[in-house]
């Protein structure tokens, strides 16, 4: 998939992100600017009979006993005991994949990408893990995000299983659970959730009340599954599709939906909050296999569009939504603390929402995508701390669809500040 044409010279991301490996596309180990999609993806979305290894995987299961750290650390020990000795020794690489336990080290905290394939940590699938060990996994999970944070995490690993069928390197069974440090209530540690489309960064007892940075993709972005097995996917979906409707970004679209259609309706917040260039991906991801732009990041500080100030009051809550769709993917505790500073009214006053045309001519977040129109669609919150994305890229193993990227960052509190600010910019 092609690269951004222009980002402007306003988003200069340290070395441009490095994103020739990240870029916009899923490719395991891609490096050139203008990967092609693989030949075989070119599918009709007319579905086949499948079996879902999710139910084996138990994917969908956990019930949170709690919103705080401590219900968490209780969570993180009662998994860490069904483990053996080798699954609970710190490792002495970032690649392990023996292992849950990792140094608390930035090193070992970057290790996220949007990239299919290995990760580090303990497999979430059968074959790793026991069914008392992935319902005590399952259970952690299920403790350190909110409801609506764990189904989204439940369902992009779905959403895997969807790309499985077509294409290998892809499936439910390839997400890992890490932790970084020891589970405390007083001292610094670290749960990750990793895989393809997901990357949960939860710090605890860190400098800063820390759920970020987040990672969110789906491909495909909707599919039904009817009651026989068959899977439809985007073009063939629709709101009346008979059978099990999926669609895990769905919170975070329908809010970039709102924005873009408040903003594009107000010929002034349309050519204010209008972006300058053409974007194929989110600009503050993952470099290659890893989250490299950390420390790097260079945040924009002209040309960001439009302030929150200047917005009429239906659009503002418009700019709020899109905050919470990615902020209450966590417990309500961190949710509210975060919160508290985003949308303080000292912080909104300087934030602002910005946005890019897709290849139809307009910011296109429209449910049910059907071809590549909405592709190139981009639009961003860019606050004095608060740094939220979300575009749409044509697909990869679905590739005469689309897809799509978002994350959340915290220009000082990533990793919980414990590695310093990400960005070289002074706050």
């Amino acid at each position: 998939m092609p690269f951004a044409k222009h980002q402007g010279s306003y988003i200069a991301l340290a070395t441009m992100l490095a994103l020739t490996a990240c870029g916009g596309s899923d490719e395991d180990g891609a490096t050139t600017a203008t990967p092609t999609p693989t030949a075989t993806a070119t599918p009709t979305p007319t579905g086949t009979s499948t079996t879902d290894p999710a139910a084996t995987n138990l994917v969908g299961t956990g019930v949170s006993q709690g919103t705080s750290t401590t219900a968490v650390v209780t969570a993180a020990n009662a998994f860490l005991a069904t483990l053996g000795n080798t699954q609970t020794s710190e490792a002495g690489t970032t690649s392990s994949t023996a292992t849950v336990r990792f140094p608390f080290t930035q090193a070992n905290a970057i290790q996220w990408t949007n990239l299919p394939g290995n990760r580090h940590g303990l497999r979430l699938n059968a074959t790793t893990l026991t069914a008392a060990q992935l319902t005590a996994a399952e259970n952690l999970m299920a403790t350190a995000l909110s409801g609506a944070g764990k189904t989204l995490s439940d369902e992009v690993r779905r959403a895997d299983d969807v790309l499985a069928t077509r294409q290998s390197g892809y499936g439910s069974s390839l997400y890992s659970i890490v932790m970084l440090g020891a589970p405390s209530t007083t001292t610094p540690w670290m749960l990750q959730i990793v895989g393809h489309h997901l990357a949960y960064n939860i710090t605890y007892n860190g400098t800063y009340a820390s759920g970020s940075p987040a990672f969110l993709g789906v491909e495909p972005p909707n599919w039904v599954v009817s009651a026989t097995g068959t899977v439809s996917v985007n073009g063939s979906v629709t709101a009346s599709s008979t059978g099990t409707q999926h669609a895990p970004l769905e919170t975070q679209r329908v809010a970039a939906y709102n924005l873009a259609q408040g903003l594009q309706a107000n010929s002034t917040y349309a050519s204010g909050a209008l972006l300058s260039g053409t974007y194929n991906d989110i600009v503050a991801g993952a470099s290659g296999d890893t989250d490299g732009n950390f420390g790097k990041l260079a945040y924009p500080t002209t040309g960001r569009g439009l302030l929150y100030s200047s917005l009429d009051a239906t659009t503002q809550g418009q700019v709020r939504a899109l905050i919470e769709a990615y902020v209450k993917t966590m417990p309500a505790d961190l949710a509210n603390t975060l919160l508290a500073s985003y949308e303080s009214a000292t912080a909104l006053n300087t934030t602002y929402v910005g946005y890019a045309k897709g290849a139809g001519g307009t910011a296109d977040f429209g449910a049910f995508p059907s071809g590549l129109d909405s592709q190139r669609s981009y639009i961003r919150v860019d606050g004095p701390r608060v740094w939220i994305e979300f575009i749409v890229q044509s697909g990869i193993v679905y590739n005469s669809q689309i897809h799509y990227h978002s994350i959340w960052r915290d220009k000082v509190g990533d990793y919980g500040g414990q590695f310093g600010a990400g960005s070289t910019n002074t706050f």
